[in-house]
Parts: structure tokens; sequence; C-alpha cells
């Protein structure tokens, strides 16, 4: 299967959360249209040129009649079009419409658009026959105004059934069947078609996955059975929404290929390290001035100057309480988010263990900053290390790890491993800095990872740009790793 090349993909994003004129909000529809870009930027490598993020008082009636069109009229021959929708919509007289931000609740029809003007005749115009649409909301009749996440009134799929039949490579996903709500999620903050949507693009369940890519098929084949599962077995909602798609009859396509060194995990060797894969862990460092911790007065109490065991019992007595609200934070939403029951998680003060993971908080002075303290937060992962972590885990916890660490068993040899780094440096770039006194050896990439060795702490620390998601963090880490890997066995040879 081939894949469309980033520089000749070209995306509209358009999220009404908030209405001018009072129509009732659309849950995470701002959420879910930047995660959409996120995935655009990130996994398809879409430049920002190529994208245009419409959101709230971007979206006018004027803009969507006026520049959706322009757009597209852009588009060439080798181009592919993405479109992405989140807002309330209506069918009225024969066509589909969506409504803008400026749309007016006593007088819809003429204030909304409709998608056969601005969206559909202007690609069937174009010279681009790659398209795919994506619209998260739904197909319902809402009576009155209290228009919820969905259609004003029942939505037709002919239209798009039509226009879809008419190229090889077109696809159109909507978020549910006619008739049916697109529900939003609490603990996702997201909607939840959305949230799957996005897990299967990134290649983060197998579900979605086919031979290596995500295409047209396998993504609507995954949608269908795991939004209902989803309601159904995590949330109290019930109604139903079943996902629906057409697709071009023909052909089945590619819309993302996940990369190869994604499978691969850390097993191959570098510099001679010994990765104990087994132990490896999320991590993310604080460092809090003393002075700054709940309960210090500078009348009472003094900054260090030195290490001492009282310092330390200090720092644990003014951040217990702030801990305890934390671990209570991760034990409730590990009931919320991941469905767990509380004979399922077992927590003390400081830690909090479940089937899918091992979390704790420590806290220490600061041994290289005698006035500093240190929180240390720790996230073992109970399962493999090339295994996708449990949906929705990045909902758990409140402050996130920045870190993967890799404990590194066997002798090290600096000065070895010094060369092996500007051996790498040499040949693929980056940035290398080292410390024979501190034990530290520091090589940032190109792409902007940070790899981390110290040779007093056995470890390898692993820093990506982004750390906001695990999946994503171990991936980007991973394929740096790679690089890194392939160059230095390049040079063995």
């Amino acid at each position: 299967m081939k894949v469309v090349s980033p520089e000749n993909t070209y995306a509209v994003i358009i999220a009404v959360e908030e209405y001018q004129f009072g129509i009732k909000k659309v849950e995470y529809a701002t959420n879910d249209a930047k995660a959409f870009k996120f995935w655009l930027n990130e996994y398809l490598g879409v430049p920002d040129d190529n994208i245009k993020l419409w959101i709230n008082t971007d979206v006018t009636k004027t803009r969507l009649e006026h520049e959706l069109k322009y757009e597209i009229q852009m588009l060439q021959e080798d181009d592919r079009f993405i479109f992405y929708y989140a807002g309330h919509g209506f069918f009225d007289n024969g066509q589909n419409k969506f409504t803008a931000w400026d749309t007016h609740p006593e007088n819809l029809k003429e204030t909304s658009v409709s998608l056969n003007k601005v969206l559909m005749e202007p690609l069937r115009n174009s010279p681009c026959n790659k398209s795919l649409l994506f619209v998260d909301s739904c197909s319902s009749f809402i009576e009155g105004l209290d228009l919820g996440r969905d259609f004003i009134a029942g939505m037709r799929h002919d239209e798009f059934i039509e226009f879809i039949r008419s190229s090889n490579y077109r696809a159109a996903f909507f978020s549910c069947s006619r008739g049916e709500k697109s529900y939003g999620s609490l603990n996702l903050k997201h909607g939840i078609w959305t949230y799957h949507l996005l897990q299967a693009l990134k290649g983060e369940v197998d579900e979605a996955i086919d031979r290596q890519f995500i295409t047209s098929s396998s993504l609507q084949n995954y949608l269908s059975t795991a939004v209902p599962r989803y309601i159904r077995e995590r949330t109290e909602i019930r109604g139903n929404q079943n996902p629906w798609a057409e697709i071009s009859s023909s052909n089945t396509f590619a819309i993302y290929e996940i990369p190869a060194d994604d499978n691969k995990g850390f097993s191959v060797p570098f510099a001679g390290l010994g990765l104990a894969q087994e132990d490896m862990f999320f991590r993310k460092v604080e460092m809090r001035l003393i002075s700054k911790l709940p309960g210090y007065s500078k009348s009472v109490h003094f900054v260090p100057n030195r290490l001492s065991r009282e310092t330390d019992q200090f720092i644990s007595n003014r951040m217990d309480q702030i801990i305890l609200d934390e671990i209570e934070h991760i034990y409730n939403k590990c009931k919320s988010v991941l469905g767990l029951r509380r004979k399922d998680i077992t927590r003390s003060d400081r830690n909090i263990d479940t089937r899918y993971f091992r979390f704790s908080i420590d806290t220490r002075q600061n041994p290289n900053e005698p006035s500093e303290a240190l929180i240390i937060r720790k996230l073992y992962l109970n399962n493999q290390v090339n295994e996708t972590p449990p949906e929705g885990i990045e909902n758990v916890f409140p402050i996130m790890p920045n870190e993967i660490v890799f404990p590194v068993y066997g002798e090290m040899d600096y000065n070895e491993i010094v060369d092996k780094f500007e051996d790498v440096e040499e040949q693929i770039g980056g940035t290398l800095e080292e410390d024979e006194n501190s034990g530290l050896i520091e090589y940032s990439t190109s792409d902007g990872v940070k790899f981390i060795l110290s040779t007093n702490d056995q470890e390898l620390i692993m820093k990506p740009k982004v750390s906001q998601n695990l999946t994503i963090m171990l991936a980007t880490v991973g394929q740096s790793f790679h690089r890194l890997a392939d160059a230095d066995q390049k040079l063995i040879e």
C-alpha cells in the first residue's frame, strides 16, 4: 500500500464548541480538534502551513462559504485532503448543513452552511480525488433548541454516499448512525468517538492495524466495535452510538503507515550497554525550593546549606498532604477511567498498585543543591515495553512523567561510551555533552530527544520533546534510539 506524502496532504479542522447566540455548547470539541491536529503534525508529518485549524469564533458562516471553498480549489491532482468537523448540524430541505459560530437559533436555515456547496461540490470539481472526511456529531432529531452534541434534524447519508462513490480514494467517517447521539466523556475530556478514532489513527490498538497500516476498512471495523463497547462497559450511558462510514467500494486504501521501528522496542544493542528492559519505568523529577514548601516559615525555619536526614524528614512532612491528595486523585481515576474496583487497587500513603501499573512518589533533599527538595514520581507499567499502555491511562495521573528510564546492568567504561557517542555525533549529528566528575553523558538528537547516561546511577534516561502521552513517548524515543543504534552498528561494521 502507498501512503500520500505529508507535503501533499492538506487539512481543514473545524470545531464549534461555543456559539455566539446561545446555542448549547458542544463539549470537548476544542480538545478534539487540537488532538486531531496533533495527529496530523506528529504522526502524518503534515506541516503547519498545510493545516487550517478553525475553532469557535474562527468558524463564521462567511469563512466556511468562501475560505473553505478556496482551500479546496487550490488542491492538485496528487494531493490528499482531510476534513474534520465537531459541532452541530442538521438536514433541511434536501441538504445537510453545518452550523457556524454565528449561526442564529431563530434562523438556522439561513445562518448555517450547506455541506454540498462548501465541501462536497468543490471537491468534486477539484483535480484532487483523495479525500477523508471525519465528522464527530450525530443525526438524531432534537426538539426545540436543546441541541446537545448532535444534528438538529436527521442527517441524511445519501448525499455522502454519492460523493464517496464518485472516486476510488474517498471515505467519510461519522461518529454515529442516523437517529443516534454522539457522546462526550468527562473522563476522557474528548468525544468518545474522536478519542477512539485518534487511538486507532496513531496505531495504538492492534484491532485497527492491517499489516502495519491503518486502512479505511480497518479503521471503520475497529470504530464500529470499540465505541459501542466503551459506552456499554465504561459509562452509564443508556443510549446507542454506532459509528458509520461510507468508503469507496472499489478500493481499500492506507491512511497511516505505522513505522517499522515502532515495533522493535529497545532490544537492539548500543555502545555495549545492557538495558534491563523488564525494569523500565517512567519518571518525573520535580525540584522545589525548600523555602517554597507548604508550612515553611522564614521566622521559624532556615534554608539548609548542607545535606541532612532532618531536612529529608522536613521535606517529607511538608509534602505529606499534597502527596495524599494526589494518591487519592489517582485512586478515583483508576475507578472512573480504567474501570477498576476498590478490590483491584492497593494503595498506601505514597504508592498505588493495580494490574496495569505501579506508581510511587518519593521526596528527598537535592544532593546537588541542598536548598532544594526533589519530588520523584515513578510509573511502572505491568506489561512489556513494546505493548501499548492501557487505554485512557494518561487521564489517570494529574502530573505526567517526562522521561523513560532503563536501568543498565554490567560494567560501564566511561571513556569507551563517550567515544561511541562521539562517533555517532560525527555520523548523524546531534549535540554531545559529558562530565566525567558527575559521570553524566548527555546526547541530544536533531529531533529534540535527549539521552542521558549516568554511569554513577547505572541508568539510561530518555527524554522526548513531547511527553503528554506514554505511547508517543515510547514511539518517539524508540525511533531516535534505533537511529543511534543503527549508526553505532554501521561504525562497528
